[in-house]
């Protein structure tokens, strides 16, 4: 009786054992993640410079940076077929689409869509009504009447001024100013 009760105990203890292990283990690799995500470096400035680059280029589409670039430098980056001008020495600003072709470097702002989908605010001045109807509150109606307050008004310097518009309050415009610029 006592080698049967002695075999028990050893099996109970053998059980003990797997469980802690069990229960061990997860902890231990959770210890490890955490310790791991600490020790990451921190990147101390986001992306939030993007460029849209097309054209007789290796690498077209969407490039992100920390910092604004020259055309010359986007050019290399994109591998543009055509060397751009020495004269191209001046930042671009974000949210602009450049287009490398044999007859030089075509400029234009990237479409709304693209620009909200990087938290990038779209110009108030470029933007037609379907980009306006894109920002979160503003419809068809409050979207034609943006529109027909800057054909009225002409450049608007600050968006503040929009508040001037019929149907867009202070909370409205709140909401809305995030989205654009002039």
């Amino acid at each position: 009786m006592t080698a049967a009760g002695g075999a028990e105990h050893a099996c109970k203890t053998c059980r003990l054992v797997i469980l802690l292990l069990l229960c061990a283990i997860p902890a231990a690799l959770q210890y490890w993640r955490h310790i791991r995500a600490e020790a990451a470096p921190v990147s101390t400035q986001p992306q939030r410079v993007v460029y849209e680059l097309l054209g007789d280029v290796q690498r077209p589409g969407i490039q992100r940076y920390a910092d604004e670039q020259t055309i010359a430098a986007l050019a290399q980056a994109c591998g543009a077929h055509q060397e751009p001008l020495h004269e191209h020495v001046l930042p671009v600003p974000t949210g602009t689409r450049l287009s490398f072709n044999a007859c030089g470097i075509e400029i234009t702002c990237m479409d709304a869509p693209a620009l909200f989908s990087f938290g990038l605010p779209i110009s108030f001045a470029a933007a037609s009504a379907e980009d306006l109807e894109l920002i979160p509150g503003v419809g068809p109606k409050t979207a034609r009447s943006l529109i027909e307050y800057r054909e009225r008004a002409g450049t608007v310097q600050r968006i503040g001024q929009l508040i001037e518009v019929r149907g867009i309050g202070p909370k409205t415009l709140e909401k809305i100013s995030r989205y654009l610029r002039p």
